[in-house]
């Protein structure tokens, strides 16, 4: 997309009540990028909240907490009733996570967990499959594709998986060009596009906004 009508689409973007409501973590989320923390695009954002409201969602699983911004943002468009269960495998930020939610008064609906999203995401099939409404993928982009079997078991029918950052820089289409230490991402991530368009378990849609964001939807 280029970037004046990226703007353009940005600026439209609404600061109605609900987003009043959590306009400390709208600031949080301004003051971690400019700590270098990773931050979800604000128009990637939109579309999540939209599709939370469309698909009446009350429980989300997030693979890629950083310091819990967007979590806290999930749970906010969700309702008080929600909750937020999020992986992040780096101690540091999953410890500012935790000081972040606690501080923002989000504990009683968001679980941070620390660890590698693999090993975690296996066993919660075990107890909970067909529990989530949500699985947002936006950790180690590489890992997307061993992730996806286990994400649909875990969604219901008629829930979603949303991949965000699935053109990782205009890379994995070829609209830019390749950076060699990247190919391995790259690859795994065109494996990732292919699959979820493949599989008769979910239909998926891939939008150039953002970084590019995948959006699946789990069919009975």
């Amino acid at each position: 997309m280029r970037e004046r009508t990226r703007e353009y689409l940005n600026s439209l973007l609404p600061h109605d009540s609900e987003y009043k409501r959590v306009e400390p973590l709208l600031e949080y989320k301004k003051d971690a990028r400019e700590h270098l923390y990773p931050v979800i695009h604000d128009d990637v954002l939109q579309l999540i909240r939209v599709l939370i409201k469309s698909n009446g969602a009350k429980n989300m699983l997030e693979v890629g907490t950083a310091v819990g911004a967007s979590a806290m943002l999930f749970a906010s468009f969700m309702g008080e009733d929600s909750r937020v269960i999020t992986i992040e495998r780096d101690e540091d930020s999953h410890k500012k996570a935790v000081e972040n939610i606690t501080s923002y008064g989000y504990a009683d609906r968001i679980t941070p967990l620390l660890g590698e999203a693999e090993p975690i995401v296996a066993d919660m099939v075990k107890e909970m499959q067909g529990q989530f409404d949500i699985v947002f993928l936006d950790g180690a982009k590489g890992h997307y594709i061993y992730l996806l079997d286990d994400c649909v078991k875990l969604l219901r029918p008629g829930g979603l998986l949303i991949a965000d950052n699935v053109l990782f820089r205009g890379m994995v289409s070829g609209a830019d060009k390749l950076i060699r230490r990247k190919i391995t991402i790259v690859k795994r991530l065109r494996k990732f596009l292919i699959a979820i368009n493949d599989r008769e378990d979910i239909i998926s849609s891939v939008l150039p906004i953002g970084d590019g964001v995948s959006v699946s939807v789990k069919v009975k």
